[in-house]
């Protein structure tokens, strides 16, 4: 019986590169479909769904961690003699030819597979006793066409499409599957004018400096993982313990700096809302700083079901954005990439975005899509474009509201919330106070 095609050294070279500079490669192998099965030396699969693993949950990835984490999961025994771990690390020492690795096992896991069909193909014919050639030739012949075209199956016709486009909408009517669908907003009224986020949308949060975009996307990635999505939070502004102590604020409406003096009854309120948002499906990263980490971590997510909202506090922040000198090209860059990992992944991205000043020298008007800072092709590749503005004047008690305000002149501000694009919705308005003592919002009431 002849060998399946195969290439030991290739495998090795990639699980070397991934070591190298995992965020990157690893990103590029799970986007080519490589996985643990696509490795001929079942070894060399183990590794590499360790190193998803370990990307995935936020680890550094090198040759000691990686180690580490074999010796702790009791795992060295796996390796042969003739397959050290220490002859993987020494096999590469650049990971300059990661795309061309990454090519030759994808292709020689395809081949092997093919060849699996093509025996079932062979079997199925052999043994035919008649009866229907589809049941026979239909599903290897789908699944080597599916290889063919490099996709998950063959390309659905218009009659298929319209059939799913069908069921899709009798389940919508049903009031089916629209959690799995879609991601609420923690307020219905939001929902209801607003539409909840869908997934394979880019929403864009924008607000100027110290207005409360974070203080928003808290409470957004705090009800989406409660409700039992799994929310991958990137912030790179803030510690990830004071985004922690920040949502325990919100969800417990006690604020931190009161938390000391507080009565005992709130402080077990306060750290029993900490106790809820450990067991919440939470990824929280300051360490993925630029596109190609972020992207790395969502696809290493997404290999493991544990990617349904992707939280950017703040796309400013990303060191891809102002490094070149066309800012308007790099961060068309940067949204054209996420709106994209949205559809392939089919999640949801909420990006935070700065806004520039003209807004407020034209008397603090309500910002529109072009107060996005540097926007480019921002407002383009948004499904949705959702502003925070507080306006000079609280509308119901005719008081000035000022940012150099102190929190005991003035607790809380009126603020709108403005959905400037709904590519489905359209636009629409809501009104909340902002608590200062617990950055959290409230609709505001009549």
């Amino acid at each position: 019986m002849r060998e399946l095609p195969n290439d030991p050294q290739a495998e090795r070279r990639l699980l070397a590169c991934c070591m190298i500079d995992g965020p990157s490669v690893i990103a590029l192998a799970v986007e080519a479909r490589i996985e643990r099965s696509s490795f001929y030396v079942q070894t060399y699969g183990i590794i590499f769904s360790l190193l998803v693993e370990m990307l995935s949950s936020g680890s550094t990835i090198d040759q000691s961690t990686v180690y580490q984490e074999l010796v702790r999961r009791k795992s060295l025994s796996i390796f042969s003699p003739s397959s050290t771990f220490h002859e993987i690390c020494s096999d590469c020492h650049t990971s300059i030819d990661a795309p061309q690795l990454i090519d030759v096992v994808s292709e020689l896991s395809a081949v092997r597979r093919a060849i699996r069909i093509a025996d079932l193909l062979t079997e199925n014919c052999y043994s035919y006793k008649g009866g229907g050639l589809r049941d026979a030739l239909g599903a290897p012949l789908d699944q080597l066409l599916a290889l063919s075209t490099r996709a998950d199956g063959p390309e659905p016709s218009w009659g298929e499409i319209i059939a799913l486009a069908g069921k899709e909408s009798e389940d919508r009517i049903a009031g089916k599957g629209r959690i799995a669908q879609t991601i609420a907003f923690p307020w219905e009224k939001m929902n209801a004018l607003f539409g909840p986020m869908e997934r394979g949308q880019l929403v864009v949060l924008a607000a100027r400096t110290s207005i409360g975009k974070s203080s928003l996307a808290r409470p957004i990635a705090c009800h989406a993982a409660l409700h039992r999505h799994q929310v991958y939070f990137d912030t790179l502004e803030v510690n990830p313990v004071k985004v922690a102590l920040q949502m325990a604020a919100t969800l417990s409406r006690i604020g931190i700096r009161a938390l000391p003096s507080a009565h005992s009854a709130d402080q077990q309120q306060f750290l029993s809302s900490l106790r809820e948002l450990k067991s919440a499906g939470l990824t929280m990263s300051r360490k993925d700083r630029t596109l190609a980490q972020i992207v790395g971590r969502c696809r290493a997510l997404s290999a493991q079901n544990k990617l349904d909202l992707v939280v950017v506090d703040h796309g400013g922040m990303l060191t891809d954005v102002y490094t070149s000198r066309d800012k308007v090209s790099e961060v068309g860059r940067i949204t054209k990439t996420l709106k994209h990992i949205a559809t392939e992944l089919n999640c949801v991205v909420l990006l935070l975005w700065q806004l520039n000043r003209s807004s407020v020298k034209e008397a603090n008007r309500e910002p529109i899509l072009s107060d996005l800072k540097d926007s480019g092709s921002l407002e383009e590749d948004a499904d949705k474009v959702l502003f925070i503005h507080r306006p000079n004047e609280d509308p119901f008690t005719q008081l000035a509201q000022s940012d150099t305000s102190t929190i005991q002149d003035q607790p809380r501000f009126f603020q709108n919330i403005i959905q400037a694009k709904g590519r489905d919705e359209g636009t629409s308005i809501m009104s909340f106070y902002f608590d200062r003592a617990t950055a959290s919002f409230n609709p505001a009431q009549k």
